[in-house]
């Protein structure tokens, strides 16, 4: 079930490394599958051609995107003249480093009654609602692209509906001006609505009405895309990553990636005492046999603990390594 407050390896490869805090569930956002701990924030770190590294920190609380400031010696190899980059957008200094980076919100519109991922326009999201028709729901996504690896970073929500008896109530007046909006909200609200459209619908009306404090952001992390060997690859969610990749396409970075290799909530305790010279025994969530940690993972859950998220060394696995 992981541990609330600690921070976890999911993936060392060279070149590349991904830690993730884990976050109790609070009970009023509990639901069949979110029930005990969830990733929250997440910083992956980068090796660069000098042999230094960069880092990027994903905050799920905000959904805001940064890299710290140690980068005097970072240039961003598009510009004219080869400035420093430290006020730079996070894309740039990424750029400088050799990286790629997408960074998307998912925005519902209401006179289409339809919703798609945008680019982000800033590396902070927005504190403001938008004003109607758009929605923005919270959700969002990076995704990281190095020459040997991509990860994928996508910031989920469970939204609550109900404080104890008292219910979010809808009032499709508000949604008159947009005839599409009012037929929806409409036959939502006389359950005449397609049941495929049902959760979708509630999610956007809803979310103009709740505040932030309705919703509980967590993580998953995927990896469609890795060229090491698995034996160079590691971390909770890396030790199979190789075994799915190696047989599927490199995926282009500016399209949804469906993977089978993911992991966004829960995991379990491993009791394995096998050395890490071993092979790997899987990840902690096998999609196929739906095991959670038992026998999934090499040596024990505890193992993957490291002291900080910044901390891509500190565990008995690690592989990242920046070598000059």
């Amino acid at each position: 079930m992981g541990e609330p407050r600690q921070v976890f390896n999911l993936l060392s490869a060279p070149a590349i490394s991904a830690n993730a805090r884990f976050n109790a569930v609070p009970v009023d956002f509990q639901g069949e599958d979110i029930t005990h701990t969830v990733l929250g924030n997440v910083a992956v770190a980068f090796c660069d051609s000098n042999g230094g590294s960069l880092q990027l920190h994903f905050d799920i609380s905000s959904g805001n995107i940064s890299v710290p400031d140690n980068c005097e010696e970072w240039a961003d190899p598009s510009s004219a003249g080869q400035h420093h980059v430290c006020q730079a957008s996070v894309g740039a200094r990424l750029r400088a480093a050799g990286m790629r980076l997408v960074h998307e919100c998912y925005v519902c519109d209401i006179r289409y009654m339809s919703c798609t991922w945008e680019q982000a326009e800033a590396d902070v999201m927005p504190l403001a609602k938008p004003e109607l028709p758009r929605i923005l729901t919270g959700h969002s996504r990076i995704k990281l692209r190095t020459a040997h690896a991509q990860l994928d970073i996508i910031r989920h929500a469970m939204v609550r509906l109900s404080r104890g008896s008292s219910m979010t109530a809808i009032d499709c007046h508000r949604f008159k001006l947009w005839r599409n909006a009012l037929a929806a909200c409409e036959a939502l609200l006389k359950g005449s609505a397609p049941k495929e459209d049902r959760e979708e619908w509630t999610l956007m009306f809803a979310t103009s009405m709740l505040n932030r404090s309705d919703f509980f952001y967590f993580a998953q992390v995927e990896i469609p895309f890795i060229v090491h060997a698995q034996a160079d690859v590691h971390g909770l969610l890396g030790q199979r990553s190789v075994s799915v990749s190696q047989h599927t396409q490199q995926p282009a970075l500016g399209r949804t990636i469906q993977s089978s290799m993911r992991w966004g909530a829960q995991t379990g305790h491993s009791e394995n005492t096998a050395n890490d010279t071993d092979p790997p025994k899987g990840y902690v969530h096998d999609a196929q046999t739906n095991n959670q940690g038992e026998g999934c993972i090499s040596g024990h859950y505890s193992e993957y603990i490291v002291p900080s998220l910044a901390d891509h060394h500190g565990f008995r696995f690690s592989r990242f390594a920046c070598v000059p």
